[in-house]
């Protein structure tokens, strides 16, 4: 797999920055850097990132008060590109203050966006949405397709949570079905439609 550097913005997170810095560390793809530009903290966000630092060799912070809402209409997007301008990878993963990531996430970045993962998802999508076609026209002769239909929704619908779920509320167990089965639709005609009508529109705030 091609080299990853990620990137992120951060702003007064100085509670979660640590479990940040941390989730992107672990990474089972391990991140050639993890750019973290800082918008000018100033409960102690800074300090942590800089002691990390000495724990992290990869770990390349960037302080810039421009990234903020006081200096730039555009804050997140002006931090990203001061990261990804600093990045030593030709493939830059963005990631969120505030949040903690699967061990998976950079190596899914790539799978996903580099070397051909949205392509699959794609078909995998459209298949799903002719089987519940199919199945609802062999309802003449037997609901035998539609209930293989419904067991595989199911799955996609509890795979990754089920062990959460069995702790929620009844009702949302159809709500995570339903959702299941319009989300192959919408990704499909949303994936289909921007590569026919793609183009390039580069947000102003990025270059303010």
């Amino acid at each position: 797999m091609p080299a990853v550097s990620v990137a992120s913005t951060v702003l007064n997170e100085r509670d979660d920055i640590d479990a940040l810095v941390e989730s992107l560390m672990q990474q089972t793809l391990a991140p050639a850097e993890v750019i973290i530009v800082d918008g000018g903290s100033t409960d102690g966000t800074w300090e942590r990132l800089e002691a990390a630092r000495s724990k992290y060799p990869t770990l390349v912070p960037i302080r810039d008060e421009s990234c903020s809402l006081q200096r730039s209409p555009g804050p997140i997007a002006r931090g990203r590109n001061i990261a990804i301008a600093a990045a030593s990878s030709e493939v830059v993963a963005c990631a969120d203050a505030g949040c903690t990531y699967l061990r998976k996430m950079v190596s899914y970045s790539v799978t996903d966006g580099v070397l051909g993962g949205r392509t699959a998802r794609l078909w995998r999508n459209m298949a799903r949405c002719l089987a519940e076609i199919f199945a609802v026209f062999a309802l003449v002769y037997s609901p035998i397709p539609l209930m293989c239909v419904l067991a595989l929704e199911i799955y996609f619908a509890f795979r990754l949570d089920w062990t959460d779920l069995r702790k929620a509320p009844l009702r949302t167990l159809p709500a995570r079905l339903i959702y299941s089965l319009i989300v192959p639709w919408v990704v499909a005609w949303y994936q289909t439609a921007g590569s026919i009508t793609r183009k390039n529109r580069p947000n102003r705030q990025n270059f303010s």
